[in-house]
Parts: C-alpha cells; structure tokens; sequence
C-alpha cells in the first residue's frame, strides 16, 4: 500500500518475498533458504535488519555473503586458467565500492580480507560529470550562470544529465568517445526547445 509507513527492513522484505515468488513459481517448489549479498562494509545494524528482513519474507535460513567476496566466487565458478596466485577483486557498485582480496590455489579461493566504502560508488562518479562536465557545458552554451543542482527550477535537466551521465560512462566502457544528444533539453535565448549536444571522451 503506498499510504502504509514501514521500516527499511519491512520494505526489504516485500521486495524479498516478490523475488521469492518468482522463484518457487519458475522452480516449482517452496523456497526456504537465501545467500544475500551485502556491501563489505555493513555495519552489524545493517547485518541485522537484513537478516531480519529474510525472516519475515519466510526464509528459514539466511546467509550474508559480502559482495566482492560474491564476485571473487562468481570469477572461481567461471575460471577455467592456471591462475593461482593472490587476486584482488573489486565491486563498484551504485552507491559502494568493495574490495576482496582473496588467494587460489589449485581451483580453490580463500577470503584473506573485504573492505568497502559506502560514500563512494558509481551514483557519485555519475554525479561528478554531471557537475564537473556537463554542467560548464550547458553553462556556456546556454548562458544560464545560476544552472546549479541546488537551484529548484533545473530539477528535470539535471535528472536528464544524470541519466546520460551514466549511459556515457557505461558506453566509455568500451568507447574511446560517446556522443550524448537530449533533445528538447532547454529554451534557448529566444525561448525555442534546444538540445544538449557533447561529445565526452573516456578521458
């Protein structure tokens, strides 16, 4: 219900139990047990909530995994080279960035230690080309010297440039350059629809 006040872990668990759902009706059979991924660097409170969540979705068992420690195994599981050695794997998600280092030896991985940063993740790489890249560009193109995310009336372009923020990073992923094109992204100095034309490069 969307008028219904509820605690985080509450909310964690519906989203738990529509997973759940789909599950039990793809497998065909109750689930009762879950391995949920959690950032390096949860805090017990948090540990706690999560837990909390999995029971009152329905799930008899839980086990928390930290994510880079999920990665390192997702890497184990799919490995098919001589490799042994000492390996640091890394998780940069939305909002965290998490480190695994782990050892293989003979097909077999050992935790040696996880750390995360939950003030650093990708939401804030995004955020940065929006403020330090496409900000100064819409300033200078468009002369509007108050274009600031903490001025209310530009709250949709900055929703716009977020969004292209992200798609431009994942695309320089594996482009040199991205062209990013929004139309109808601002009135012009005669008040006509102009669009938002930059070409970011990886660099």
């Amino acid at each position: 219900e969307a008028d219904k006040d509820m605690l985080p872990e509450e909310l964690s668990a519906e989203v738990l139990k529509s997973l759940k759902g789909d599950v039990s009706n793809f497998k065909g059979e109750n689930i009762s047990s879950v391995v949920i991924t959690v950032p390096a660097d949860f805090n017990q409170n948090k540990i706690q909530a999560t837990k909390r969540a999995a029971e009152l979705a329905g799930f008899r068992e839980c086990h928390l995994l930290k994510e880079p420690s999920a990665a390192a195994l997702a890497y184990a599981y799919d490995s098919t080279e001589d490799d042994d050695g000492f390996w640091m794997i890394y998780d940069l998600g939305g909002g965290t960035f998490d480190v695994a280092i782990v050892k293989k030896i003979d097909d077999e991985f050992d935790i040696i230690a996880n750390v995360g940063d939950e003030s650093l993740g990708g939401k804030l790489i995004d955020w940065d080309i929006v403020d330090k890249i496409f900000a100064p560009a819409v300033i200078e193109e468009f002369g509007v010297d108050d274009f600031s995310r903490n001025t209310e009336k530009y709250g949709r372009e900055f929703a716009m440039l977020k969004l292209y923020a992200e798609e431009a990073k994942v695309n320089l992923s594996n482009e040199d350059e991205y062209n990013v094109l929004i139309d109808r992204f601002m009135e012009d100095e005669y008040g006509d629809p102009a669009e938002f034309d930059y070409d970011i490069t990886r660099s």
